[in-house]
């Protein structure tokens, strides 16, 4: 909902802009809902839900893909003035990308890597890892 500046000297008044009169509707919320889901459908989201894997699994997998784990980048919109770089190598703002890119996690994947011997080109981002295929047998 918009406040619509009025300069007609009516009364003002809340104006939906998923509507073209400018009234809230359940129909109108949920196309309005239905096509913010369209422009992430390029990330996977079924494929975390749906597979045979434990729910905690699942759930951070989700929280990830959405960035929204509570890493110090998340807690410092909460409550400013904590920490902010990472406790591993402290040379980068903790963000989810600590998964990827922070030294210590990046020798972590390079013994999985190995250990698995598969061939993996690292993404620069987590929404460019939903993009491509990252992992070859």
């Amino acid at each position: 909902m918009q406040m619509a500046t009025n300069l007609t000297g009516e009364e003002d008044r809340l104006v939906w802009k998923g509507e073209r009169g400018g009234e809230f509707t359940v129909k109108s919320a949920y196309r309005e809902l239905r096509s913010t889901e369209e422009q992430h459908a390029g990330w996977p989201w079924r494929m975390i839900w749906r597979t045979e894997i434990p729910y905690k699994v699942n759930y951070f997998t989700w929280l990830f893909a959405k960035q929204a784990v509570l890493t110090h980048e998340n807690l410092n919109k909460r409550k400013p003035n904590l920490r902010s770089s990472c406790y591993l190598c402290e040379e980068q703002m903790e963000t989810v990308n600590l998964f990827l890119h922070c030294k210590w996690t990046d020798q972590l994947w390079q013994m999985f890597i190995q250990k698995r011997k598969i061939k993996w080109t690292k993404p620069g981002s987590i929404m460019d890892s939903s993009q491509q295929r990252y992992l070859h047998s």
